[in-house]
């Protein structure tokens, strides 16, 4: 945390919600940085907040499409391996 504070260590991207006053929910992602004055003492942070719901929603849907692709995948594969001869050979 030292590290962080005197600006040797970059500061993470942070992701958060935020529940606004309809009731709805947005996914929040935050970066900034400390500003150091000339005996390097933090004097402000600047930084940003961008709204990435969009981002997370078409994320969350490409993963559950990658999911059902996967099954059917499977199912595929099981339904063409040769079954078990019910004829006597």
């Amino acid at each position: 945390m030292a590290r962080r504070l005197s600006g040797r260590e970059k500061s993470p991207d942070l992701e958060f919600r935020a529940l606004l006053p309809d009731g709805s929910v947005r996914n929040i992602l935050g970066r900034g940085h400390l500003v150091h004055d000339a005996e390097n003492k933090p004097i402000r942070m600047d930084g940003i907040a961008q709204d990435i719901t969009e981002r997370k929603q078409a994320g969350e849907r490409i993963a559950h499409i990658v999911e059902e692709l996967g099954l059917e995948k499977d199912r595929a594969e099981a339904a063409s391996r040769p079954r078990a001869s019910f004829w006597p050979t």
